[in-house]
């Protein structure tokens, strides 16, 4: 229904789940990213790539508050998350909204592989009977491709899974608050190949019902994993287009010589 222009009521209705516009960024008074305009279509999955230190992953923090819990930090600029101003939810609304997957697995040390599913809900105030929570866990579970690797171990520490089962985990408790849009900031940059390219199927499977953005330092999976690929640097949005254009006919030259390695 996103694609449509409009909607039941007659009012037009964006093919956009997140649009930026003059976003700025900085810390301390030092610009991070300056003047990102962009648009991101719904159920898609767009790349953010660039060499470190770019901006990459102050734009993927920006689009859920993350700064707000940085001292000195300062955005301003415009976010419109699905079709409203950032500004206009409170930050726990947001964050269920827009789920986070962070580089390195985060699972709970202390709580069940069960109890790490469902400890979003807890915290953003969900209350329902058990059997609504096993549901729930199994469902977010097999999105995450994990369920038939753990159905028999719910009551395990989330420790003893592999790197990348806990990796697949958290992105299980993202999903598990229903956000409709999920931030990856280089989720299998830790991990085996075996384990990366799960979770490429994983993101391909779930794509259908979320937007997904994913800040990644390879060039491969960029290429393999995205339908969009934007490429920042020194802050600056350069590029930003269909993946298959960025990486076989790019329209700046700068595109061109970070994808073939000129500069990285």
């Amino acid at each position: 229904m996103h694609e449509n222009t409009t909607n039941i009521t007659g009012q037009k209705e964006s093919k956009f789940s997140l649009e930026t516009e003059n976003l700025n960024v900085s810390f301390s008074g030092r610009n991070a990213i300056s003047d990102i305009s962009i648009k991101i279509r719904y159920n898609s999955i767009t790349a953010i790539i660039g060499p470190s230190g770019c901006g990459k992953s102050t734009f993927l923090r920006s689009l859920n508050f993350m700064h707000d819990l940085t001292q000195g930090s300062e955005v301003t600029g415009s976010i419109n998350v699905l079709g409203k101003d950032i500004t206009d939810y409170d930050s726990t609304e947001i964050r269920r909204k827009v789920g986070m997957v962070f580089q390195k697995p985060n699972p709970f040390p202390t709580m069940s592989v069960f109890e790490n599913v469902i400890a979003g809900l807890s915290l953003n105030g969900f209350r329902m009977m058990r059997n609504k929570y096993n549901d729930i866990v199994e469902e977010a579970l097999s999105k995450a491709g994990l369920w038939d690797e753990v159905k028999d171990r719910l009551k395990v520490s989330a420790m003893s899974l592999s790197g990348g089962q806990q990796q697949r985990l958290c992105i299980a408790r993202t999903l598990a608050v229903s956000p409709e849009i999920v931030l990856m900031d280089e989720p299998t940059s830790a991990l085996d190949p075996k384990s990366t390219a799960r979770i490429e199927e994983t993101i391909h499977e779930i794509k259908s019902k979320y937007t997904i953005i994913i800040v990644t330092h390879n060039m491969q999976q960029a290429a393999r994993a995205s339908d969009y690929t934007a490429f920042f640097y020194l802050g600056k949005l350069i590029e930003h287009s269909k993946t298959r254009n960025v990486f076989t006919s790019p329209k700046e030259k700068l595109t061109e010589e970070y994808i073939t390695g000129k500069f990285g």
